[in-house]
């Protein structure tokens, strides 16, 4: 359903610069949502291989036409119906042991995504029409290993994902990126009840316009931990982007290909945690 406040046929100009209207012949969005699902499963060996397909078309979505004009400095926007997105997706996983003690571990994921973006953009004194379609299409891939043997732990994951985005758009130039990122974790359980777990990872950024967007940031966690008293009693210490690698500030690109700014007000941080475990059973419990 549409916003109580879309519907009214008033004015906000509250701010000059920016004056929202109302739109009382706003529909009702409606979605359509397909999904295939099929799944195989190797107990014996512990082999898992899992198939997810999924189409979804949204008719009458709601938007917001922004009007910005060059002269006065002045934007409108008013929500409007639009038709035209839909996407589709599918995703291939695949996990199963590496030897017969099923120690080592693989998985690999696979997901593939085609996005048709349909939105409003128009500037005062320009041809540009008003409405703006981009198509998104991503292709991720991701591989996992772990390996356990008694009280110690290891694992790797790699992870890459391609975007590109175009549009027939004069003002929208075309976007092919890739992300990447490699992580190492590990565990381990050490004389006295001390636990020490620690991850490490690389997080790179490629084919951005923007210079600042293209970067490698190490975030490196790590946490130990002391068990007393029977377990019931647990001391530990975090410490979270130890490096102090990641920003405040992070850009990012949406389906409509526009950059967004989000802020995290705490990258870097230790925490100290005394966690105590009481069980009381009840008194039926006890006779």
């Amino acid at each position: 359903l549409p916003a109580m406040t879309d519907l009214l046929d008033l004015t906000d100009d509250a701010n000059p610069l920016y004056l929202r209207h109302g739109n009382p012949g706003l529909k009702n969005a409606r979605l359509h949502n397909a999904t295939f699902e099929a799944d195989w499963r190797d107990r014996e060996r512990g082999r898992t291989t899992d198939l997810n397909l999924n189409y979804t078309l949204c008719l009458d979505a709601i938007g917001n036409a922004v009007v910005y004009n060059r002269q006065t400095g002045v934007t409108e926007s008013t929500p409007r119906n639009i038709d035209g997105n839909w996407n589709l997706r599918a995703n291939l996983s695949h996990n199963r042991p590496l030897d017969k003690q099923k120690r080592l571990n693989f998985s690999t994921n696979t997901r593939l995504s085609y996005n048709n973006s349909v939105d409003f953009a128009s500037v005062v004194g320009e041809a540009a029409s008003d409405r703006s379609s981009v198509r998104n299409l991503n292709l991720s891939q991701t591989l996992r290993a772990s390996y356990r043997m008694g009280k110690f732990s290891v694992g790797g994951k790699v992870n890459a994902d391609w975007s590109y985005a175009r549009s027939p758009r004069e003002d929208f130039s075309t976007i092919s990126s890739v992300d990447l990122y490699y992580s190492l974790t590990g565990q381990v359980k050490l004389p006295g009840n001390v636990d020490l777990s620690t991850d490490l990872t690389l997080y790179s950024r490629r084919g951005y316009d923007d210079a600042s967007m293209n970067s490698d940031d190490w975030v490196w966690n790590a946490r130990v931990s002391k068990s007393l008293l029977h377990g019931n009693l647990v001391l530990a210490l975090d410490g979270f982007d130890i490096l102090q690698q990641l920003s405040n500030v992070r850009t990012y690109i949406n389906a409509q290909g526009r950059t967004e700014v989000r802020y995290n007000t705490i990258p870097n941080y230790f925490m100290a945690h005394v966690i105590y475990r009481l069980n009381i059973k009840p008194k039926r419990d006890r006779q």
